[in-house]
């Protein structure tokens, strides 16, 4: 039940951002993070095989509702959050490319690029040791921008 009721303030929480109001977003994917948490949901069932879809939807959710917690926050110039959501995000998921897109656009605003570097760079060497990859295209662009003060 939990994670329906979060699931339905991401919507309303992406409605909001989507028509000017990132202080209600906030709000509302706020909302949605304290109602999902950070435990994992059916601890009482570890060995439970039953209970991997909902951990999936719950893992799932808290990835989405970290960030819109960052999106929103950045927009509506609480940068403070911003990090914190951003971050948590990048903690639990080094991988996780839109949560240090986010770590990254909250420390530019914060005016704070050598940081913004810094994860940017952590998340390369990481996709190159674990995945022999390259960060998106997408990341790659907005890391250039950084580095042009752009």
């Amino acid at each position: 039940t939990d994670l329906d009721e979060a699931a339905e303030l991401l919507v309303a929480a992406g409605t909001r951002l989507a028509a000017g109001y990132p202080v209600r977003a906030l709000g509302a994917a706020t909302g949605a993070l304290g109602l999902v948490g950070a435990e994992s949901v059916l601890a009482d069932e570890p060995d439970a095989t039953w209970t991997e879809a909902a951990r999936v939807a719950h893992r799932e959710l808290l990835r989405r509702s970290r960030h819109m917690v960052a999106l929103a926050a950045i927009r509506a110039g609480d940068l403070t959050t911003a990090v914190t959501a951003a971050r948590a995000g990048v903690t639990a998921d080094p991988l996780d490319e839109a949560a240090c897109r986010l770590l990254m656009s909250a420390y530019c605003a914060l005016d704070e690029p050598g940081r913004a570097l810094r994860v940017y760079e952590n998340l390369r060497a990481t996709l190159a040791g674990e995945l022999g990859c390259d960060p998106a295209r997408v990341t790659r662009a907005m890391h250039l921008a950084i580095l042009r003060d752009d």
